[in-house]
């Protein structure tokens, strides 16, 4: 009783009225590319890149050489997303899927 006199009985028939599969908006899908770079390690990075140049400098590596290979990282994982990307965009191309 108490659930239907706080709206509990109504909210399940909004939940099925939800958009159907394959449908989103625009800033929805900002906000999907946004949190699947922020779950790719976007944020991470810096972290990682000052560990490697801190462990470098420890071990006696030139500086420039410890921050060509933390650049070299960072290229590396952007094209590995990059790829990933694309390998998505295909899979919904040839499923003719509006989304994944």
């Amino acid at each position: 009783a108490s659930l239907e006199a706080a709206g509990g009985a109504e909210a399940a028939p909004q939940a099925a009225a939800a958009k159907a599969p394959g449908t989103s908006s625009e800033m929805q899908s900002v906000m999907n590319l946004a949190k699947t770079i922020v779950g790719a390690g976007a944020l991470a990075l810096p972290s990682g890149a000052s560990h490697v140049l801190a462990s470098a400098s420890a071990a006696g590596a030139a500086p420039a050489n410890a921050a060509a290979f933390v650049a070299a990282l960072f290229v590396g994982f952007g094209a590995l997303n990059a790829i990933g990307f694309y390998l998505v965009g295909e899979a919904c191309a040839g499923t003719r899927a509006s989304t994944y």
